[in-house]
């Protein structure tokens, strides 16, 4: 703590402060999101069935990547907390390493997602859906390197309050999903129809080359000058370069023991709801049940990439005023970024209950059963819409503080001691089939949003 004691802002400058940070990476995680769900909203127009093993595939996919991006959120924090300290110079290094840790794990992301899709046949699913499903899995699994550096560059500059090049390249990507879905699908302009493999592959330029822009961007702007971190041990132009690009082992285990256990706290929640997907593939009308998961979950993920973007920006604001030591400001910065993701989660609410109705027709589902199970499935959407707004913030919150492995535990307990049993008992014993996999989440999201909210005050405290 500084001899001075720090000037205290107001509740408004520190709302003002996040939106000013979060806006831009809010609008890049929407664009992570569309990515995802312009491929779901243009298979759609193929049929219920191949929507329904979009989400099979996906499901599989993010359950292997999704440790990934507990890496990647580990560079954003790092790099706060190293401008906060003065000690801006180490930004690059852990840009570096970052690199080095993320490729190292998406090496073996990659191999087992691309593997994996001659398991599916052993999952007990719709043939029909598995015959689809592979060929887009092992697609999507080869662009996993591409993802993993895309984002780590995006923490980056994130980390640096640098959040408005992460939302213009990815609202690029998304354009070019866009344009590349509406050549590869139905086969334009002299490409073969594609259909669900040409999504897929869609998917894999569009993460190609928004990693590319991404690099070039950083290493071609002066704005990034400053953050290198140069190895004292160079004194030659080539020997620096050598030293700040091998592995440094000191900084990559910081990285893992940060990224890591929040890569297995995604990996949770991740697998909770992607093995809702596999529970719902054991029921009767499978397939016409996971397309209404499908369309639930794109609306769940919109709404909670909003919420991602406000926890990224409240958590540098927590992760600069750790390392100066402002435990005021700290806490005030938390409770701000909780009230903008609770107001924004019950706006979102409101319009998810007035237009429940017609949220099936925008995937151009017609089914009558489809469109029956998706209006269903927003009443119980929105009981936890706000639940899922307090915990995704919460633990952005301690993601700042670097305290993660509580988060871990506690996600761990909630999804799957609580809410995959629940989820199964629900759906198949009790026969409420896809509403009753859905209904488990209300009580698991209540207990992470408690727990960790409780954490984030007990720890800013003390700082």
């Amino acid at each position: 703590m500084s001899p001075e004691a720090p000037t205290l802002l107001s509740y408004r400058q520190h709302t003002r402060d996040i939106l000013v940070l979060s806006l831009p990476v809010v609008a890049g995680q929407i664009g992570m999101t569309l990515l995802g769900q312009t491929d779901a909203l243009m298979i759609g127009q193929l049929g219920h069935v191949y929507l329904s093993a979009a989400n099979l595939a996906n499901s599989i996919f993010y359950i292997l990547t999704v440790v990934c991006f507990g890496i990647t959120y580990a560079v954003s924090s790092l790099v706060s907390e190293s401008v906060g300290s003065g000690e801006p110079h180490r930004a690059g290094l852990f840009l570096r390493q970052g690199l080095w840790a993320g490729l190292a794990v998406a090496a073996i992301t990659t191999a087992l997602g691309y593997f994996s899709a001659d398991l599916l046949p052993l999952m007990g699913q719709p043939p029909a859906d598995v015959a689809l499903a592979a060929p887009f899995l092992r697609i999507i699994a080869l662009s996993t390197p591409f993802m993993v550096v895309f984002i780590v560059y995006k923490q980056y500059a994130d980390g640096l309050s640098r959040t408005v090049p992460g939302m213009t390249i990815t609202m690029g990507m998304v354009v070019l999903n866009v344009v590349l879905n509406w050549l590869f699908i139905e086969g334009r302009w002299g490409f073969p129809r594609m259909e669900l493999e040409g999504a897929g592959w869609a998917t894999f330029l569009s993460r190609l080359l928004g990693m590319l822009a991404f690099m070039g961007y950083v290493h071609g702007t002066r704005a990034f000058n400053g953050y290198g971190g140069e190895s004292a041990a160079a004194v030659s132009a080539a020997e620096k370069q050598f030293y700040r690009w091998r592995p440094d082992f000191a900084a990559i285990r910081k990285i893992l023991s940060l990224g890591l256990p929040m890569g297995f706290q995604f990996f949770f929640e991740v697998a909770a709801f992607a093995g809702v997907a596999i529970i719902i593939g054991w029921q009767q009308d499978a397939s016409v049940a996971r397309a209404a998961h499908q369309i639930a979950l794109g609306v769940v993920s919109f709404t909670f990439m909003v919420v991602m973007g406000l926890s990224t920006g409240a958590s540098v604001r927590v992760g600069t005023f750790k390392g100066m030591g402002d435990r005021g400001n700290l806490l005030r910065a938390g409770l701000s970024g909780l009230g903008l993701s609770v107001a924004f989660m019950g706006t979102a609410t409101v319009l998810i209950l007035v237009f429940r109705h017609r949220i099936g027709y925008l995937y151009g589902i017609e089914e009558p059963e489809v469109l029956r199970l998706v209006s269903g499935l927003m009443l119980i959407v929105a009981l936890f819409e706000i639940l899922d707004g307090i915990q995704g913030t919460a633990s952005g919150l301690l993601r700042g503080l670097q305290d993660v492995r509580f988060a871990t535990g506690l996600t761990f307990v909630a999804y799957w001691i609580v809410s995959l049993p629940l989820s199964y008992w629900l759906a198949l014993p009790l026969g409420w089939g896809v509403y009753g996999a859905w209904t488990a989440f209300i009580f698991s999201l209540a207990i992470v949003a408690v727990g960790l909210t409780a954490r984030f005050w007990y720890l800013a405290k003390r700082v």
